[in-house]
């Protein structure tokens, strides 16, 4: 609303979509389909909402805005629709804080096994703003900056991190992860280099 009232906003009042830089942060539940196949309809919504309520506290405590959740998925951006120079950081700083609260909700048996996350991070120019139709309007991010944090997503081992060089570039902190490697993605032209949460040295590998 502030961000509205600043700029004005569209005579709709949307936000007009505009270039942002950010960092885009994906969260997925692993094995989210097997765990559906064991459970009823009613079981898996209490799961994604408790898992959720707690994962999101950590999102907006370092400042970020949810985009939206994509079935098991939590999609989260961080620099927009206020600017926020250690966009970066905020976003690391999360997804630490994301780990480190469901390993603490699995210690005191949050659920009836234990869970796990898989989280992406890039950094990069996105255009941010209300996209939709007369219907139906959302706040989102949109661009080659927020579809290679979702190809990440698939590399990342269980309970870790990964982030972009890009996204490591930025950190204050970088000592905090290690490279993993070079990978190329769907869609994407050229290797990209991924770091991971610090816990194992691993070595430089190129993946076809």
């Amino acid at each position: 609303m502030q961000q509205l009232i600043a700029v004005g906003g569209l005579p709709d009042g949307r936000l007009p979509p505009a270039e942002s830089e950010i960092s885009i942060l994906f969260a997925d539940l692993v094995g989210f389909t097997a765990i559906s196949e064991r459970l009823k309809p009613t079981a898996i919504a209490e799961l994604l909402n408790k898992l959720f309520e707690e994962m999101l506290q950590e999102v907006f405590a370092c400042g970020g805005t949810l985009d939206k959740y994509i079935g098991d998925c939590i999609m989260a951006f961080f620099g927009a629709p206020e600017p926020q120079a250690d966009h970066a950081d905020r976003a690391t700083s999360a997804a630490k804080g994301m780990l480190t609260r469901l390993e603490h909700l699995n210690a005191n048996g949050f659920w009836h096994e234990t869970l796990q996350l898989r989280i992406a991070i890039n950094s990069g120019k996105a255009v941010v703003g209300d996209v939709g139709s007369s219907q139906r309007v959302e706040y989102t991010a949109l661009g080659a900056t927020i579809n290679l944090a979702a190809r990440m997503e698939g590399v990342c081992p269980p309970s870790e991190c990964v982030i972009s060089e890009a996204t490591y570039q930025l950190i204050s902190k970088p000592e905090d992860f290690e490279e993993m490697g070079d990978y190329r993605f769907k869609g994407i032209d050229r290797l990209v280099k991924v770091y991971q949460t610090r816990l194992h040295q691993m070595p430089t590998i190129i993946h076809p």
